[in-house]
């Protein structure tokens, strides 16, 4: 008998035993275990692809150390098979510290503090406080169930307290938020409800501090501000074979944003930002890469948008070149003839694209460690609301160059040189970037 003829042979599973679950409830390893297949599979293969599926689920859930299934046969019984699930649990409490980039590129370290399955069904209950390179800094305190209410959603409750400090901005900005997520098992479709206080508080000067050393504009935003939303985050298609330093596959992310949900908040507005790469052979190991991004913020209720919520662009990973937030509209001028650059303000329009090629670095040690060499081309803009497509995409920064790059676990690391081809009068560039981050065109 073949392969293929004993996977045909048909089997179903007469009932399963749980091994090493002292705090977990059973029926949660059950729910995992019914959602892979495996209670309703009618031949080996059927069972087999169940078994694993489930096996997956489980370790997924963050809680056990390790997951083993074991089938026997049923004597007497040659299409039924008994199930012996064995588990090993983690501990309750944990603590971890580590390093970590965000999506505007700052990075820094992060500690935490976590309890989790401590009443048997995967719950997490976290404290984590950070620290950024910016001197940014957040606390924050979350709660979340997988397979709420005992559907395959994992329900979330979350309130942040942080500030982000902006020096091309001339400002400190604080944000106070809570918000309630609801996920599916695999993450990658998110709603999010949200409510968030935040301010403005601009810089001031060093000699008098009765006096702020912050533009007009700046200046005119410190103002206390609330913001009611509903947010959705998806990703549409994910097929990359290495999510740092891909070679073939797409992928396709969506964020959408409804904010002044029932007339709460004095902001209201509807913002969207889509995402998208592709990458495929063109040679031995040589592969070719494009991306493409675009977002917009539409103020209603004739409200203008806020600093908080603007886009912003530039960076080493986006638009390479140019500085992380140092590309895009700025403020008329700093007061008293200041001689540095006008504040950076943030716009609603923004789009950015790439084209690059990557390749092996000729063997040894790089290409040992997954490191490969690429050229790039790389254009983008950002603008205020109401400004004329002509201008949004005729006013382009834009910028070439090449580098090395290495993918890690904590995301991919790019040193490059670039050239920078076009930009605004007050841009800031850099002829030589290193950026670490998942966030990448």
């Amino acid at each position: 008998m073949d392969a293929a003829q004993i996977f045909a042979r048909p089997l179903k599973i007469r009932y399963v035993r749980i091994e090493g679950a002292q705090r977990t409830r059973a029926s949660l390893v059950e729910d995992e275990l019914r959602d892979g297949g495996a209670y309703d599979a009618e031949t080996v293969a059927e069972v087999s692809t169940g078994l694993v599926k489930g096996t997956e689920g489980l370790q997924a859930l963050g809680v056990f150390s390790s997951v083993q299934v074991v089938c026997d046969n049923v004597e007497g019984e040659p299409g039924l098979t008994d199930v012996t699930v064995h588990v090993r649990e983690r501990g309750v409490a944990s603590a971890k510290a580590e390093t970590y980039v965000d999506g505007s590129g700052e990075g820094g370290v992060e500690g935490e503090l976590a309890l989790r399955n401590a009443l048997g069904g995967a719950e997490l209950l976290a404290a984590t406080a950070s620290y950024g390179s910016a001197k940014s800094g957040s606390v924050a305190v979350k709660a979340s169930k997988p397979r709420f209410w005992g559907t395959p959603f994992t329900a979330s409750l979350a309130a942040t307290s942080g500030e982000s400090r902006h020096s091309r901005s001339s400002c400190v900005e604080l944000k106070h938020r809570v918000e309630a997520t609801v996920a599916t098992k695999s993450g990658a479709n998110r709603l999010t409800m949200r409510a968030a206080l935040r301010d403005v508080l601009p810089s001031r000067d060093e000699s008098n501090p009765y006096k702020y050393a912050a533009s007009a504009e700046i200046v005119a935003a410190a103002m206390p501000s609330t913001k009611c939303s509903v947010a959705y985050q998806s990703t549409l298609h994910d097929s990359l074979n290495n999510s740092a330093a891909p070679s073939d596959g797409a992928k396709i992310g969506l964020d959408v944003e409804w904010a002044g949900v029932g007339g709460m908040g004095d902001v209201s507005f509807l913002k969207g930002d889509v995402a998208a790469r592709a990458y495929t052979a063109i040679a031995d190991r040589v592969a070719l890469g494009v991306a493409a991004r675009a977002g917009v913020m539409c103020p209603l209720a004739g409200t203008s948008s806020h600093f908080s919520d603007r886009f912003f662009l530039g960076g080493p990973l986006t638009l390479r070149g140019f500085q992380r937030r140092g590309a895009g509209p700025r403020a008329a001028a700093h007061p008293d003839g200041d001689a540095r650059a006008p504040d950076v303000l943030g716009g609603d329009v923004v789009w950015n694209a790439s084209a690059s090629v990557a390749f092996p670095l000729g063997g040894g040690l790089l290409d040992a460690i997954g490191a490969r060499g690429h050229v790039f081309a790389n254009a983008g803009n950002l603008a205020a609301w109401g400004t004329p497509p002509g201008k949004v995409f005729g006013d382009l920064r834009a910028s070439v160059g090449c580098g090395v790059v290495f993918p890690t676990p904590a995301g991919r690391i790019e040193a490059n040189i670039t050239r920078v081809l076009r930009a605004g009068k007050h841009d800031e560039t850099s002829r030589f970037q290193l950026g670490i981050g998942m966030n990448f065109f």
